[in-house]
């Protein structure tokens, strides 16, 4: 009986990386830090999967990876965004 209690416990508290993994990845897809929260997200979704294999750990490395892709997004929009602007504005300079 107690062997299914401390497995159940080490189980629950394996979970950890897993939540984490989870709520970085969707913080990062929904939030201003992008690139910081996806990392995370990604490092304790890879930590997550080698402990065990659940679905907290695999949703934090999806999340993650969207997470520093739509931040790559972002960059190369403000990129084109800015040299559209020079490039509007280039010959009323003179």
């Amino acid at each position: 009986m107690s062997n299914e209690v401390e497995a159940k416990n080490d189980n629950a508290a394996s979970t950890g990386y897993g939540v984490a993994s989870l709520v970085l990845g969707i913080v990062g897809t929904a939030g201003m830090f992008s690139l910081i929260c996806g990392v995370l997200a990604l490092i304790f979704g890879i930590l997550q999967n080698k402990k065990i294999k659940n679905g907290f750990g695999t949703a934090g490395i999806v999340l993650g990876c969207i997470s520093i892709g739509l931040f790559i997004l972002k960059i190369l929009f403000y990129i084109f965004y800015f040299f559209l602007i020079i490039i509007m504005f280039a010959p009323m300079a003179y």
